[in-house]
C-alpha cells in the first residue's frame, strides 16, 4: 500500500435554528427534484443527514458554491437566510455547510423556533 494522502475539507456546522421553516421546506423540496436534467432548480448540491425516511429531521449538507462561477439569477433562487450562511462558509474557506439540529445557533444571526 502506498502513502496515504487524505483529502480533508473544511465544513462550517450551523444549527438548523439559523434557517427558517420555509428554508427547511425549500431544502426538502430541492432534494425531491428530479436530477435527470442538466439544470437543477438550485445552484447548490444538497444532501440530507439521515435517509429519505428522516428527511430534514437531522439536517442537511450543502456544498458552498464558487461565487465567481455562480450565475446571480440562479443563486437568487436560494433563500436569503441560507445565502447568508453560504457566504459565511465561503469567507471561512469552507467547502461544505452542514445544518445540524443538535448544533448551537450562531450568536448574532437570526434564530427561528420551528
Amino acid at each position: 500500500m502506498g502513502e496515504l494522502h487524505p483529502n480533508i475539507e473544511m465544513t462550517l456546522t450551523v444549527s438548523t435554528e439559523n434557517i427558517s421553516k420555509e428554508t427547511a421546506a425549500w431544502l426538502d423540496a430541492e432534494l425531491t427534484h428530479e436530477k435527470t436534467s442538466v439544470m437543477y432548480a438550485a445552484p447548490v448540491v444538497i444532501y440530507e443527514k439521515g435517509n429519505s425516511n428522516t428527511r430534514g429531521l437531522f439536517g442537511w449538507f450543502i456544498n458552498v458554491p464558487n461565487f465567481n462561477d455562480t450565475d446571480e439569477d440562479e443563486y437568487a433562487k436560494v433563500p436569503s437566510d441560507l445565502q447568508t450562511l453560504l457566504a459565511m462558509a465561503a469567507l471561512l474557506d469552507c467547502i461544505w455547510l452542514m445544518l445540524d439540529r443538535d448544533c448551537d445557533p450562531i450568536p448574532g444571526l437570526t434564530t427561528y423556533n420551528w
